[in-house]
């Protein structure tokens, strides 16, 4: 090491200037005593400033330990270069730009993250499976539902629900649903029944026990005008199949009428505050008769269920999967996508340069700090220490050629 090798120039040149000195006055001897005396002096020097930087020199106290003592300048100055000239504002957002996000990303997926983000989302799951068996965790989910449900204004889902279903396709796809329905049941054996009991009760109640009417009804609808009840039930279905047909066209007058009497109707009863605060309470006492718990712990032993066919219990981290692969693939095909993605990302971090810059500097001062005076001067003379001793030997080396040199001048001239 070069202190050795300095603390060796300096013994061996203190000792030549002792042999020396008695024979000064032989040119040779003079010489060789001079430049021992200058690079034993230069030496000494050398390694009293050197020492002077990280301890007491001799137990000297007065301008030396500069490096402790100097540590709050030190740090400071290391902050400045740090924060101030290598990791500016500028720079960072520089770096920020010159960035393609969406292939850093699309790199490392390929690089491992799309299994340490599987992974992550299993263990995810298995541990809210888990949290779902604790009763503490039940009562917690059942409160957060029924909190969140009751901010919700069921009467105003409603309101909007019907004026989707009524002013757009879902109206007619709705209508078009129950005028078949309606269209099925016209033809029904049991509707042919009711509208046949219907005219035999309106028969009677025109008839009202009268022979006079019995006789016109049998000889007049049954006989003449063959209108038996069963005749004109059959008239009816025909008639009623025909309507009901002419209103599966969306551009049927009497549909579009028929449709908006249904929405105003709909609009009307629920606008109505008498019926909110019903819907409400029926939403409230609905809730009440929830048994979330129960269903928790069903949910929660069905998956967790040994008789249960494990692809069942794999079907949500399946799905899941196919998802995140969906989306991934996506992502990579997609050249908005990532322009998109690069773009936000950019942006987000353009602006939170200035914070993250504050950040990076009270990182440094925090890191700083942690240094004692001890581990600073240990650090630095472990960095620079060696180097600094080629100062004491270089200072040697200088100072006896410069002490030789003097004593030849003053040899020539005296």
């Amino acid at each position: 090491m070069n202190k050795n090798k300095a603390t060796l120039i300096l013994i061996v040149v203190t000792i030549g200037y002792l042999i020396t000195y008695p024979f000064k006055n032989i040119f040779i001897l003079g010489l060789l005593s001079s430049g021992f005396c200058a690079a034993m002096i230069g030496g000494f020097a050398d390694w009293y400033g050197i020492t002077a930087l990280f301890r007491k020199p001799l137990g000297i106290p007065w301008k030396t330990e500069i490096i402790a003592r100097s540590r709050k300048k030190i740090f400071d100055g290391l902050t400045d270069m740090v924060v101030g000239e290598l990791i500016t504002e500028d720079n960072m957002k520089g770096l920020i730009t010159d960035q393609n996000f969406s292939d850093i990303i699309i790199k490392y997926w390929d690089e491992g993250m799309e299994k340490q983000i599987k992974s992550f989302m299993k263990n995810a799951i298995d541990e809210v499976f888990i949290g779902l068996n604790n009763e503490q965790n039940q009562d917690e989910i059942e409160k957060i539902i029924i909190s969140n449900i009751n901010k919700v204004s069921l009467h105003k889902i409603l309101i909007t629900t019907s004026n989707i279903f009524v002013q757009n396709d879902y109206g007619d796809k709705l209508f078009d649903f129950l005028i078949e329905e309606v269209y099925k049941i016209s033809g029904s054996p049991v509707f042919e029944q009711i509208l046949i009991e219907a005219v035999d009760h309106i028969k009677d109640n025109y008839e009202n026990g009268m022979l006079r009417r019995k006789f016109v009804n049998y000889i007049v609808l049954d006989t003449l005008l063959n209108m038996s009840s069963q005749n004109i039930v059959n008239k009816l279905i025909v008639k009623i199949k025909e309507y009901i047909n002419s209103l599966k066209d969306s551009d049927n007058l009497q549909r579009q009428s028929l449709k908006k009497m249904v929405y105003d109707k709909i609009t009307v009863y629920l606008e109505n505050p008498e019926h909110t605060e019903v819907i409400e309470n029926w939403k409230v006492k609905q809730l009440k008769n929830l048994e979330i718990k129960n269903f928790i712990q069903k949910f929660y032993d069905k998956f967790n269920d040994a008789s249960v066919d494990t692809s069942d219990k794999k079907q949500i981290m399946i799905y899941i999967e196919k998802n995140v692969d969906l989306l991934a693939g996506n992502f990579r095909n997609k050249e908005d996508w990532k322009e998109n993605t690069d773009i936000k990302i950019k942006k987000y971090l353009l602006a939170s340069v200035s914070s993250a810059h504050k950040v990076v500097e009270r990182l440094v001062r925090d890191n700083l700090n942690n240094y004692s005076d001890k581990m600073l001067v240990n650090l630095v003379e472990t960095k620079a220490g060696n180097d600094l001793q080629l100062i004491r030997i270089n200072g040697s080396v200088v100072g006896g050629l410069v002490g030789m040199l003097a004593f030849l001048i003053s040899y020539f001239i005296g």
